[in-house]
């Protein structure tokens, strides 16, 4: 059927209305819909930056488990009359297993067989996760897998570890994962070499490891100064700190070796052990040991020690000949031969 001029006439203003009522819904629904794109663009951010928070500052959280693992895991060996050994096989492998179980699973067995229960890191990012839905009504979920450690130099840890962060709220979702390393200083946390009783009742210090300046920068004083205040230092013949808590007093790669050395006033040695400390408690010699002596060496080569109380701190300390010429200490004058006897 052919449209008449006056349905032709009709369909054009049926539409033309149509469009206006179109046109005019439109125009009164474009604010409400910019503001619910603006809502989006802002969750989404929000979800981006508690990703980004959490990842910038987890290097906080990983050394404050790490450094009250390393606490809970030395301390359990007072008493045991052992380090973390093996089957009795010494090493750092056994020690890296004890740290990681305690920082990845909350559970570590100490030198008597016993099961002990410390801190996961998985606690720590529990509080993370609180955190964030409490103050950004942020739903997240943080995982950490393929735990691993090293030992980059003498003074750190290394924590390697991949880190997932999952954010989301009712309207959007930020997803990232990256593979992380974070040093860790092993400044403050106790050595288990002077926890555990290889000598009952010789203990002349529990100390926390505090560092000394590279041995390179040692002048004749500086021995003393670091037998005063018992500071630690990178020696290459020294083990690592993983193989010091393993029992383990073999050289380790010429990176991560420290040591300290023990105040000879603080024990009795009647066999001449080396007073560097991974030496003396496991009684061992040293290469071509020497005794401080002063006696009978001339006044002025006592005054280059006595500017500060040297004499009194060195003053019978039994050390390897190129120790104490890497530490400044090496005047033959002031050498005395000694026999030791492992």
């Amino acid at each position: 059927m052919a449209l008449t001029k006056n349905g032709v006439a009709f369909t054009l203003v049926s539409l033309l209305t149509a469009t206006t009522i179109l046109t005019i819904t439109f125009i009164g629904d474009s604010t409400p819909a910019d503001s619910y794109l603006d809502s989006l663009e802002i969750r989404r951010d929000t979800t981006e930056s508690t990703t980004s928070s959490i990842d910038r500052f987890f290097s906080y959280h990983i050394e404050r488990v790490l450094k009250q693992n390393l606490e809970t895991v030395n301390n359990a060996t007072k008493g045991t009359g052992s380090l973390y050994e093996n089957a009795g096989i010494p090493g750092e492998a056994t020690a890296k297993t004890v740290i990681s179980n305690c920082f990845a699973h909350g559970t570590f067995t100490d030198p008597n067989n016993t099961l002990q229960d410390c801190y996961p890191l998985r606690n720590e990012t529990k509080e993370l996760e609180v955190f964030a839905d409490n103050y950004t009504q942020t739903d997240v979920n943080i995982k950490t897998k393929d735990i691993t450690f090293t030992q980059a130099d003498a003074e750190h840890l290394t924590v390697n570890t991949t880190i997932e962060i999952d954010a989301e709220d009712f309207t959007a979702e930020t997803y990232k994962s990256s593979r992380q390393s974070y040093d860790v200083a092993l400044s403050g946390t106790p050595d288990a070499m002077y926890l555990f009783e290889s000598n009952p009742g010789e203990r002349p210090y529990e100390p926390n490891i505090t560092f000394e300046e590279s041995l390179e920068a040692w002048e004749n004083r500086s021995l003393d100064r670091a037998i005063m205040n018992h500071w630690y230092f990178h020696w290459d013949e020294a083990p690592n700190y993983y193989q010091r808590l393993g029992n383990d007093t073999t050289k380790s790669s010429e990176c991560c070796g420290l040591a300290s050395v023990i105040r000879p006033q603080n024990v009795t040695n009647p066999n001449n052990y080396s007073h560097l400390d991974y030496q003396y408690w496991n009684q061992e010699c040293g290469t071509n040991t020497k005794r401080i002596n002063f006696t009978g060496v001339s006044n002025s080569v006592q005054d280059q020690y006595d500017e500060e109380p040297t004499i009194e701190a060195i003053e019978g300390a039994i050390l390897p000949k190129d120790f104490l010429e890497a530490a400044g200490i090496n005047d033959s004058t002031v050498w005395e031969d000694v026999n030791c006897t492992p």
